[in-house]
């Protein structure tokens, strides 16, 4: 699953992951799954989670280019990619 909002004016990519996501994150069984993918999540910090998510480009935030390229099938967050 991969969350996404357009970027504009007066938006914030943190904020909107929060919002987009924060009951998710507070699921223990979704935050679980995310730590077994790979990211650094957990259910008592919901800011540093969605910043995770952020900068995991699990929650994507841009230009309608940059958000259809970010969510293309092989597109993985950075910590699943193999060197």
């Amino acid at each position: 699953m991969v969350h996404a909002a357009l970027g504009r004016d007066g938006r914030n990519a943190l904020l909107l992951a929060q919002l987009e996501t924060g009951e998710h994150l507070r699921g223990h069984h979704y935050s679980d799954m995310l730590r077994r993918a790979g990211l650094d999540v957990h259910v008592s910090d919901p800011v540093g989670s969605a910043r995770e998510l952020v900068e995991e480009r699990v929650s994507l935030y841009g230009k309608p280019g940059d958000v259809a390229a970010g969510s293309a099938p092989t597109t993985r967050p950075a910590s699943m990619r193999s060197s």
